[in-house]
């Protein structure tokens, strides 16, 4: 495999980590960039494609924590009730 080939293959596999509804896109662009690379256009891809992975993350770290209150009565049931 050639040294362009492994670099475009480890920014394809980088896709399957941004958005899902940027993955079309992104996946579209990097086979243009492939056919006629262009050191700025691959740079704005790379952006976007940093871009989408922020949002990514940003999303999973907005997922709230789910706690008990040990105090409630249900709350020893909990595993039974999930059952």
């Amino acid at each position: 495999m050639t040294d362009t080939a492994a670099v475009l293959d480890t920014l394809h596999k980088s896709v399957g980590l941004a958005m899902l509804a940027d993955r079309q896109r992104l996946r579209r662009q990097l086979h243009e960039l492939a056919k006629r690379p262009d050191a700025l256009k691959q740079a704005q891809w790379a952006e976007r494609l940093q871009a989408s992975i922020a949002k990514v993350e940003a999303r999973r770290l907005s997922i709230p924590h789910i706690h008990y209150d040990d105090s409630l009565p249900i709350a020893a049931k909990r595993d039974e009730i999930k059952a």
